[in-house]
């Protein structure tokens, strides 16, 4: 209501000062679509905090991937992989992340080390230093706080890679096993 409003108002005046001045009307228009072209980038570009908790199942084809916002700003991603989409991190886990307005992670999640729950999350941080000249985070890219992996994964595996990738970016890694719990 109060955008249509605000949109009303500002027609009226426009009408209206066509009518009584037309230096004026140009100088409004100038102003006015400076203001609205201003209010709909902080619009788009604010940070999206939901009210209540909210889970989303991400697209991603053959594979996982769920994301969960919490009320006090906390993200968290649980798996992330696809084994039919190529490039999952780069065109569908990146953007729809940024969509959200989500610059950060506090957790990522992953299950179990196959590679559709695990690929996407993998590109998705390597890219962080692929876009980087000298192995910095690159503003806009994703940042991962904490990575949580199954605590019975075998050495040899494609969790070294995250690991290693993880170490560079300064996310810290945890093991979990069977019962324990995160707060």
């Amino acid at each position: 209501v109060l955008i249509y409003g605000m949109f009303l108002a500002a027609a009226f005046v426009f009408c209206r000062a066509q009518e009584l001045a037309p230096g004026l009307y140009k100088r409004l228009w100038h102003l006015g679509s400076l203001f609205f072209l201003t209010v709909g980038c902080l619009l788009i570009f604010l940070e999206k905090t939901p009210e209540k908790m909210t889970v989303t199942m991400v697209d991603v084809g053959q594979g996982d991937c769920f994301f969960i916002q919490l009320p006090d700003g906390e993200n968290i991603l649980v798996d992330g992989g696809s084994s039919d989409e190529k490039q999952m991190g780069t065109y569908i886990l990146t953007p729809f992340l940024k969509s959200r307005g989500v610059r950060r992670l506090d957790g990522v999640f992953l299950s179990h080390m196959d590679t559709d729950h695990v690929n996407g999350v993998q590109e998705m941080m390597g890219s962080v230093f692929w876009n980087g000249k000298d192995g910095s985070r690159v503003p806009g890219s994703i940042a991962v706080e904490a990575l949580f992996m199954p605590g019975n994964v075998s050495s040899g595996g494609g969790h070294e890679t995250l690991m290693a990738l993880a170490g560079a970016m300064g996310t810290k890694c945890y093991g979990l096993w069977a019962g324990q719990t995160v707060d």
